[in-house]
């Protein structure tokens, strides 16, 4: 029981915007946003040690966010026992699809324009848009080539998809413990791995890679829950403890960038992302730091930043070349990025979370 006293103690001391929403994990999502910006705008570069990526890790970022959205729903859900699939489903949509919908459009207009000029073709990063009219609808839609107009679209895709399924997730984590709970969504992870082969069509190809990540959702979910075993784990250690597993996380983010042929590179970094990520949660020092007011800011608009970087990212790079030089890019790519996030934001995303708010009710 002290250790749960503990937990909600805690819980009690963050700061939450007028909305409910806690400060210090809008705060963990902007910095995730901004590693994945960093990371796009240097991998056009070369000359970093291997290790150095740890700082602009965009693929683990975004294993940030599904932890994170797994956890901020769960508590959502907890808030309202009644919730129906339709009211949540509404909420999802309206605080996903309008920025994604208005990105959407506004990148697919400027590859359009792009081609007429003979453009598109020097599009680097290894980008190959496609400005059939046909994909814009498919993007839309969220099927088909998800990289085709913007490619950190992908991880909406999955992110609406488990939204579909998420109610079943939630009610998982509260009826079982959290061991049983990450041992399901592991299976379930792992068997849709073998969904990921071309043999099996688009479809076999979007339900392995959805499925891929379900367990990230399912430990962000089982991390919500009172009293759960990270917590009281987490209480039990001391701070050189705490310092040894920080030390092992980074070393298993690392795993990633690893200079030579290692297994599975791909899925050992979310145990480090994991560990991290938990820590964050609990540790009264990190809610301390991530609720410092450029952190808070970035945590506000972290979505339109992480939606908009990448067209913003391109469309410098063909204005001005290599004019700028790295440093120079990446200052144009972040100053422009927090506009248009800010408008974004102000405009689109805070007034249709209060309209799907009002119609879910």
């Amino acid at each position: 029981m002290a250790i749960i006293r503990k937990e909600h103690d805690v819980k009690d001391k963050v700061t939450q915007f007028s909305d409910g929403r806690v400060k210090s994990l809008d705060s963990i999502r902007g910095v995730a946003a901004v590693a994945v910006l960093v990371g796009h705008v240097f991998a056009s570069y070369s000359g970093f040690p291997w290790w150095a990526a740890f700082f602009w890790n965009g693929a683990d970022a975004v294993v940030i966010f599904f932890l994170l959205s797994g956890y901020v729903l769960a508590l959502q859900i907890a808030k309202r026992p009644d919730l129906s699939w339709g009211s949540f489903m509404i909420r999802r949509v309206f605080r996903i699809m309008p920025v994604y919908v208005f990105v959407t459009l506004a990148a697919y207009l400027a590859w359009v324009i792009l081609e007429a000029h003979g453009l598109v073709s020097s599009l680097s990063h290894g980008m190959r848009v496609d400005t059939s009219f046909d994909v814009l609808v498919m993007n839309l839609f969220m099927v088909g080539q998800e990289k085709a107009i913007n490619p950190p679209a992908w991880s909406l895709y999955v992110e609406m998809r488990i939204s579909l399924v998420f109610l079943l997730i939630a009610t998982l984590t509260t009826r079982y413990s959290m061991v049983v709970a990450v041992f399901v969504g592991l299976v379930i992870s792992i068997l849709g791995t073998f969904l990921i082969h071309p043999k099996l069509g688009a479809i076999g190809l979007d339900l392995g890679v959805t499925a891929r990540f379900i367990c990230l959702f399912v430990l962000g979910a089982a991390l919500a829950q009172p009293g759960n075993l990270a917590i009281r784990l987490y209480r039990r250690l001391n701070l050189p403890l705490k310092c040894l597993l920080v030390c092992i996380a980074i070393t298993l983010v690392l795993y990633r960038f690893w200079p030579h042929t290692v297994p599975a590179r791909n899925y050992v970094p979310w145990i480090g992302v994991s560990i991290l990520f938990t820590f964050a949660l609990f540790s009264r020092r990190a809610q301390g730091w991530l609720e410092i007011r450029p952190l808070v800011y970035l945590g506000k608009i972290s979505y339109p930043v992480y939606l908009s970087h990448f067209p913003i990212l391109l469309l410098v790079e063909l204005l001005f070349g290599n004019q700028l030089g790295m440093l120079g890019v990446l200052s144009a790519v972040f100053a422009l990025t927090l506009i248009v996030s800010h408008l974004l934001h102000i405009w689109i995303e805070r007034p249709m979370i209060v309209v799907g708010q009002k119609y879910a009710k």
